[in-house]
């Protein structure tokens, strides 16, 4: 219970927070330019985000790579130096009112866009709430008769931003499967106003120049309204899902256009109240179908069609197929007179499974937990090395067995107050990094073949007795390192091996 009321206070303060945003952007748009606005609106949205932003990408155990970080700069110029600067001028030019429930509807062009550009599921009824939502947009603008405050080209660029925004939305998705929503829009923010401000700079237009007389304005603006709002968002979101976290989308139609009527002194004519009805008619079905489709399965009633197995498909993130055990282990990296070494345990004499055993500290994957996670996990709770006394943590490599999967990762690590669990680790050494580099392990070969081969059914595939089948013997090497008279093997053996190679340049 007392989460259900963290989510819709989540929604209600993102709907507040958003429903005051067009109110407040014409206030402060009267004394300043519009490019200037919106740099920094979002640069300091996107700063009050990165912190948040950080800890999810470290608890992920995720690395942006070069792809990653382009395509999230051109994620972030798409929404920020071409949308939101379409939405302050857009603003500008319209009435606080007719703009909010105009860039509300970003989410039904990012349904058609999405359908045609990533394959997404869109039926009847999201057509017809499409249809509806247009048609109250229209009522909105009453072009044979607009409003005083209203302006076609407002309507023109509040659309044009409407649109901008739902594209970047479509490619913040292919950056938030890998990243998670929160990273992507801290860094597009920061990488939007960044660009923004090379545009600012290289028109002549000003930075910061009249901030200091719209100062509160600003303030809120940058950090409530952007910093606040999207973060409780994200919460109402992490909290409950998507859809229901989208309900402050469906809130904040309402609370804007009595926020301009209140503040701004705005006139609400009957095609405002019919329009806002029919906007947020068409978002509540749409809304309402997204949630039906969710919990449809995943073959329809009526059989299996392409759509259906490509949608199937998009949602899924690939893996390694069979019943696979996932462990992580942790290389750590220790400085001492001798240079880089590895630390290595050896397993107590009370445990079950492979006592006496050099390895490193690691385990099995709790539910619902990530391989970083357990291996920052099993590091403290075998050798009491706290996350604090870590360093960068790095993936390494990824090892398969036959039925498990092991994620190995390495890290500095200072061990000048270690204190080893007992029950786990009969004792702990170390190795110079260089006697692995210089020399190579002797290599066993052993062979694995089918258990019991002489009772398969091979009748049953069409083979006779007499023929039988020729299985593959499969043959797997076992690296084997001797430092000192100890002796190093097995699994660890292997995760040596492939870290000295990367170390090499040879993987």
């Amino acid at each position: 219970m007392n989460q259900v009321k963290q989510v819709y206070g989540y929604i209600i303060l993102t709907a507040f927070l958003f429903g005051t945003m067009e109110v407040a952007l014409k206030i402060a748009g009267g004394g300043m330019d519009a490019f200037q606005l919106t740099f920094l609106r979002f640069a300091m949205g996107g700063i009050l985000l990165l912190p948040f932003a950080l800890v999810e990408l470290k608890k992920s155990g995720i690395h942006l790579n070069i792809r990653d970080i382009l395509w999230l700069l051109v994620t972030g110029i798409m929404g920020i130096p071409v949308s939101m600067v379409l939405f302050q001028i857009g603003v500008m030019h319209s009435n606080a009112s007719t703009a909010s429930v105009i860039i509300c509807i970003n989410p039904l062009f990012t349904m058609v866009i999405a359908h045609f550009f990533m394959g997404e599921f869109m039926n009847r009824m999201k057509v017809v709430s499409m249809v509806i939502a247009l048609v109250g947009i229209f009522f909105m603008i009453r072009p044979w008769d607009m409003q005083a405050g209203n302006t076609p080209r407002g309507a023109i660029e509040m659309l044009l931003s409407a649109i901008t925004f739902s594209i970047y939305t479509v490619m913040g998705k292919r950056s938030t499967q890998k990243t998670g929503t929160l990273v992507q829009t801290a860094f597009s923010f920061l990488m939007g106003s960044a660009v923004l401000l090379v545009m600012i700079l290289g028109m002549g237009r000003p930075v910061m120049a009249g901030v200091t007389d719209h100062i509160w304005l600003v303030l809120y603006i940058g950090i409530f309204v952007t910093g606040v709002g999207y973060w409780s968002y994200f919460q109402a979101i992490k909290k409950s899902d998507a859809s229901t976290g989208s309900i402050a989308f469906l809130i904040k139609p309402a609370i804007a256009p009595v926020m301009a009527v209140l503040i701004l002194h705005e006139i609400m004519l009957w095609n405002t109240v019919l329009g806002i009805i029919l906007v947020l008619s068409g978002s509540i079905l749409n809304l309402r179908e997204n949630k039906r489709v969710a919990k449809l399965p995943d073959i329809p009633a009526d059989g299996l069609t392409i759509r259906s197995v490509i949608n199937t498909l998009a949602a899924h993130r690939p893996g390694a197929v069979g019943r696979f055990q996932g462990y992580a282990v942790l290389i750590p990296l220790v400085e001492t007179q001798r240079g880089v070494e590895l630390l290595f345990e050896v397993r107590s004499s009370k445990l079950e499974r492979q006592p006496g055993e050099i390895c490193f500290p690691g385990g099995s994957l709790d539910k619902a937990e990530t391989p970083l996670m357990c291996a920052v996990r099993e590091t403290k709770e075998e050798l009491g090395i706290a996350r604090s006394r870590m360093g960068q943590v790095q993936k390494v490599q990824t090892l398969y067995g036959g039925t498990y999967f092991v994620t190995c990762f390495a890290a500095r690590c200072d061990i000048s107050d270690m204190a080893i669990s007992e029950d786990e680790v009969a004792e702990t050494f170390t190795v110079p990094l260089s006697f692995f580099m210089e020399n190579d392990p002797e290599v066993l070969t052993i062979k694995d073949g089918p258990i019991d081969a002489d009772s398969f059914p091979y009748e049953k595939i069409g083979l006779g007795r007499e023929k039988s089948y020729a299985w593959r013997i499969e043959e797997k090497e076992v690296p084997v390192y001797n430092y000192e008279d100890r002796i190093i093997w097995g699994m660890t053996g292997r995760m040596i091996q492939g870290f000295i190679r990367i170390l090499k340049g040879q993987a």
